[in-house]
């Protein structure tokens, strides 16, 4: 029932990450400097750009389709 089984597929994850996402890792790990594309959005909550636009939009269509098929979900920390 999956609508993009490339979703699926760990060999097709290095194509959904964000070009800047490798430059990141590489100067945190090479040069132990944190870039500017790291954003403090509160205190040790920080966000960067990890996924393409495109990995993100087929993402949300996966979800939304799931959500569509009516099949039963359980929330995370959820009871029911």
């Amino acid at each position: 029932m999956r609508r993009d089984s490339a979703l699926f597929d760990p060999a097709d994850v290095a194509s959904w990450l964000h070009p800047t996402y490798q430059q990141l890792i590489t100067a945190i790990t090479e040069k132990g400097e944190v870039p500017l594309v790291v954003h403090e959005e509160a205190a040790e909550v920080y966000s960067f750009p990890l996924l393409t636009d495109e990995a993100c939009d087929r993402l949300f269509d996966e979800v939304e389709s799931f959500h569509a098929s009516g099949l039963p979900a359980r929330r995370p920390n959820s009871e029911r």
